[in-house]
């Protein structure tokens, strides 16, 4: 038993061993790669689909030769494409990749083949190429191509300003591999991040201010006072003779057996006289 864990151990060690060797060397051998300028019209960027999935892949041609066209363009937004070597032997005639063997990203001299893989994406309406880091948490995705249009079927990519096609070359020895191009740091390649969008605020609601809420305290008049003062402003003014007979007819007590005696005492010497 104990020999079979040990057998497994060193099994395990040897394979872990072997694949940082090939990681290392894999590393090694892009920082040593070069890259060759290509004429940017014989070459162009497909979206091409997959099965009728609906979804799209990389595809790129090269027109090595004249002999015959590899394919044709036609219509707007999207500009479609129709693949001409489909039809007819193109060895010698047509360069193609349809996978990361056959094409990479490479940015300000560095091949990021490692870091980054290429794959086509419909965003509103729209087919775009894009590279996708694998560290997102660090690294922002690349935007290099765009259709400006989707299609079910093949459709050029325009390349973002920037980006352009170039081929690898190792100890100056042009190689079967084409790269997407751009010279800038890899920052600058980079998409811009989301802008994020703002939030409406609500103004606050207005409140009445202490010194506002005192003075409105010290201005409040009580119901009784206001009725007085509507009606002193609604009656009007008596003339001096009513002010006279009012003060008579609220004359006091004793003034008022007074003058009830004297009308009696001149009651009777009517009488007397009749």
């Amino acid at each position: 038993m104990k020999r079979s864990l040990h057998r497994s151990f060193k099994t395990i060690a040897a394979a872990v061993a072997t694949t940082g060797a090939i990681v290392t060397t894999v590393a090694a051998l892009a920082a040593t790669f070069g890259q060759q300028d290509l004429d940017q019209s014989r070459i162009i960027a497909i979206a091409a689909p997959v099965g009728t999935t609906g979804n799209h892949q990389l595809l790129v041609v090269q027109q090595i030769t004249d002999a015959r066209p590899c394919y044709a363009e036609s219509g707007n937004n999207p500009v479609t494409i129709t693949p001409l070597l489909l039809e007819f032997d193109f060895t010698g005639i047509c360069g193609r990749s349809t996978d990361s063997n056959g094409y990479s990203i490479r940015v300000a001299g560095q091949d990021l083949g490692l870091q980054y893989s290429l794959r086509v994406t419909n965003r509103n309406g729209d087919l775009v190429l894009v590279g996708t880091p694998g560290n997102r948490r660090t690294q922002r995705e690349l935007t290099i191509a765009r259709a400006n249009g989707a299609t079910p079927g093949f459709a050029k990519l325009i390349l973002e300003p920037g980006w352009q096609f170039t081929r690898r070359t190792f100890n100056d020895r042009p190689l079967g591999h084409f790269y997407l191009t751009h010279n800038a740091p890899l920052d600058l390649a980079q998409s811009p991040s989301p802008t994020p969008t703002p939030t409406p605020t609500r103004p606050p609601t207005p409140t009445p201010s202490t010194r506002a809420t005192a003075s409105s305290r010290k201005t409040r008049t009580s119901p009784r006072s206001a009725r007085v003062a509507t009606s002193n402003l609604s009656a009007p003014a008596r003339p001096p003779f009513e002010r006279w007979a009012t003060k008579t007819r609220r004359a006091r007590p004793h003034e008022r057996r007074e003058s009830r005696s004297r009308l009696e005492a001149m009651a009777w010497c009517n009488r007397k006289r009749k």
